[in-house]
Parts: structure tokens; sequence; C-alpha cells
């Protein structure tokens, strides 16, 4: 079971009720994606939650983008840090409310995890506030 991204750590208010937070995106052109993100509710119910979207690049550097979920509801995000091998990514909003660090695995060396954390500081988001994204064997959940 492959996903394209892994949430690591974030501080989003949302996710605080979600396990297994994933990231899948597949390209449609040159600027734009298609975005599913998916969870495991962390409330026993043993159910996910999903949302489909599109992201749109927003600068010629494709770092900075425009996701839209629903007519009604965009949002712009960052991508602040990034491995030169695509490995993981770190992920804000331009406000330096929300944070995502993400990876194409299910867990990231804590001496990367703590330079995202300097990089958040840096950038005037507080690090204590991030949360450690549970994961574990949801293949069977998406099969």
């Amino acid at each position: 079971c492959i996903r394209d991204r892994y949430e690591i750590e974030t501080n989003f208010s949302r996710s605080k009720n979600c396990d297994a937070t994933t990231a899948t995106y597949t390209p449609i052109d040159d600027t734009t994606v298609s975005v599913y993100n998916t969870c495991v509710r962390n409330d026993g119910s043993g159910k996910t939650r999903e949302i489909n979207g599109k992201a749109y690049s927003i600068d010629s550097t494709n770092a900075r983008l425009k996701v839209q979920f629903f007519p009604f509801l965009t949002a712009n995000y960052y991508v602040a840090d990034l491995d030169p091998d695509y490995k993981w990514a770190l992920v804000v909003t331009p406000e330096r409310n929300y944070a995502w660090i993400l990876s194409r695995e299910t867990t990231l060396a804590s001496s990367i995890v703590e330079k995202l954390h300097s990089e958040l500081k840096t950038i005037g988001i507080d690090p204590s506030g991030m949360r450690r994204t549970k994961h574990f064997d949801t293949c069977l959940l998406y099969t």
C-alpha cells in the first residue's frame, strides 16, 4: 500500500481527530494536480474521512499553490522547504497559522523533524504546537 505523502506532524486543528492522514497527488496538467486527502477517525469508529480537490500553481516555482476542495472553499499553501529528492516537504499557509510536515514514508528521522521545526521558528510558527500523526497499517482500509 503506497500513498503519495504521509502527514508526519501538523498544527491544523481539524487534524486532531484523525490518524493515518495521507495525501495522494495526481498530475492533471503542467500546473494542476488532483488532491485526495484521507484519514482514519481516532474516535474508535475506524471510519475514514476523505476529501478531493485540485491544486493550482500560482507562481512559476510551483511552490505556491491554491487548493480548491469545494467551489466555496479554497486555500493557499506554500512549500516552505522541500527535500531535493522529494522525500519530505514542509507546507505552510501564507498567514503562518498552519503547517504540515509530509513524507513519502510513515516516519521521518528526528534530525529532519528538528531541522523543519527550526525552519518553522524562522518563519514565525511555533513548532511546540505541532502534533505527531499516528500511522498504522491502513492498507486494508483503502482496498
